[in-house]
């Protein structure tokens, strides 16, 4: 494929890949305790683990 195929194929797409409608977001409550062991998804391929000790 070359460069000017490549751009009219970007150019000319349509909405395949893309939702319907809005994605739904949801944020849970922060706790008010601490536990001993925890995990945070960041994103993608970003977490954290948290242990107490």
């Amino acid at each position: 494929m070359d460069g000017a195929s490549i751009m009219r194929a970007w150019l000319s797409r349509d909405d395949r890949g893309r939702p319907a409608g809005p994605v739904p977001l949801t944020s849970e409550p922060v706790p008010d305790a601490v536990a001993q062991l925890g995990a945070t998804w960041y994103g993608h391929a970003s977490a954290i683990a948290e242990v107490d000790g």
